[in-house]
This record gives structure tokens, sequence and C-alpha cells, in this order.
């Protein structure tokens, strides 16, 4: 049992220092770790820490996911401001918020390119890719793929 604990002590040292990575990294990292303590720790028959580590790594999905929406957010706001400013026009593309509304263009934190943007007739689109790690357009999927989205539709003029 002692051993076993040990194990379980190294693998979360591991995982705590492969948390230190940055963003698209940490996901790949943390996901390589996890998989490869897991298979190790159920080839050395230490099934408390199979069962205690299953899973560990969605974690660090979910804190991206997080990461993402607080981004998109983030941009919505400059992209209001940005408006506000400007007679009722949305930008051209996400770089003319910087550096009046945003220091500099917020990334994706599931593959490390700027967020999605894309001005419409009514408003605009503006999205992260999500953890299954393709571009669907700005479209929403039911289940657990598709992008996260973030969408404004501003009313006519009156």
């Amino acid at each position: 049992m002692k051993e076993e604990h040990n194990y379980f002590e190294t693998t979360f040292q591991q995982l705590l220092s492969a948390r230190k990575e940055a963003f698209p990294g940490r996901l790949k990292i943390v996901a390589d770790l996890m998989h490869q303590r897991v298979t190790e720790a159920t080839d050395r028959g230490f099934l408390l820490n199979v069962w205690l580590s299953d899973g560990l790594d969605k974690h660090v999905n979910r804190e991206a996911r997080c990461l993402a929406d607080l981004r998109l957010a983030l941009t919505a706001v400059a992209l209001e401001q940005f408006r506000a400013a400007h007679n009722n026009r949305y930008p051209a593309g996400l770089s003319e918020l910087t550096p009046n509304y945003l220091v500099a263009t917020l990334m994706d934190p599931f593959d490390g390119q700027p967020l999605r943007y894309r001005k419409q007739d009514d408003g605009y689109v503006l999205y992260s890719i999500g953890s299954d790690l393709k571009d669907d357009g700005g479209k929403r999927m039911n289940g657990k793929g598709g992008d996260i989205v973030f969408t404004v539709v501003t009313p006519p003029a009156p």
C-alpha cells in the first residue's frame, strides 16, 4: 500500500507541475501524463491509483472551457465598447480592438489561435473551437462537440 501511495503522490506532483504550462500546451501535456500514469498503474496492479486518477485530465479541459468563456466575455465587452465609440459599427477584425479596448487579441485556449470572430449584418459571432479541437464555423453542437459560441444580434436603429 505504501508503494501505491508513493506512486499517487508522484503522479499528483507531476500533475501540479504540468499545470504550470500555458494553454493549449497544458491540455496535451496533462492528457499524455495521465494516460501514461494510468497505464503504468494498471500494469503494476495499482488499482486504487487507476480509480483515483481516472478523469483527472478532464479537469484541465474544464479549466480551458472556463478560460475560453472568460476570454469570449472580455472580447465581447471590448467589441461593444468599440461599437459605442464608432457610430454603432463593429470592427472588421479583432485586431482593431488593440490597444484601445484590449491589450492584445485574446487567444483560444484550445489551439492557441486568436478567438474566431465573424461580423454579420445584424451583429457578430465570436467563438472558441472547444475541446473537440474542430472549427465548426461558430456552430453549437449537441453533445460534447461543437464550438463555444457567443453571438450578438443588434436590433435595428429606431
